[in-house]
C-alpha cells in the first residue's frame, strides 16, 4: 500500500478540523480555590481523604462516624475514628461545635465542603446534614495560624 503526500495532508487536516485536540485540560492551573466535598453516608460514616481543618481542629485523614447533636443555634459535632487497625485506645475522637445558619431549602445529602487554602491545606467551612433547612458554619483560624492536634493522642 503506497502512502502519498495529499492523502497524509487530508488526514492530518480531518484530526486538525474535529477540535478534539485543543479541548484538552490537564488539571488546576492555580486559578482559584479548589473546594473538596466528603459524602457523609446515611448511616454516618465519612471518609476524609486527606487532612483538614475544622476551626481549629486538625483532622487526619481516615474513616469516621459523624455524631450531630443540635443544641439552639449551637450544633455540636464529634468524629469518632473507625479503623479497625487500632487499639480502641489510639483512635481519636474529635469534638467542635458549628453555628447553624438556616436556610429555604432541605438539605438531601449530609457532606463536608472543604476550601482548599493559600498553603494548599485544606479547611472544612460548612457541614450539610440531610433533612435540615441550613448549613453549619465555623470559625476560621486567625492570622493563618496552623490547627492545633494537641487533642489527638
Amino acid at each position: 500500500m503506497r502512502f502519498n503526500r495529499s492523502a497524509g495532508i487530508a488526514l492530518c487536516a480531518a484530526f486538525l478540523g474535529t477540535g478534539s485536540l485543543t479541548a484538552l485540560h490537564d488539571g488546576d492551573h492555580g486559578e482559584g480555590p479548589t473546594d473538596r466535598t466528603f459524602k457523609v453516608s446515611k448511616t454516618g460514616e465519612v471518609s476524609i481523604g486527606t487532612d483538614v481543618k475544622i476551626g481549629n481542629q486538625l483532622v487526619r485523614r481516615g474513616k469516621y462516624m459523624l455524631i450531630h447533636r443540635p443544641e439552639d443555634d449551637r450544633h455540636m459535632f464529634v468524629l469518632a475514628e473507625v479503623d479497625k487497625k487500632k487499639a480502641a485506645s489510639q483512635l481519636s475522637m474529635i469534638e467542635f461545635a458549628g453555628r447553624f445558619l438556616s436556610t429555604s431549602e432541605q438539605v438531601k445529602n449530609s457532606t463536608f465542603l472543604a476550601k482548599q487554602q493559600r498553603d494548599r491545606s485544606y479547611e472544612v467551612v460548612k457541614i450539610q446534614i440531610a433533612g435540615e433547612n441550613g448549613d453549619h458554619v465555623f470559625t476560621t483560624n486567625v492570622g493563618g495560624n496552623n490547627a492545633n492536634s494537641s487533642t489527638r493522642d
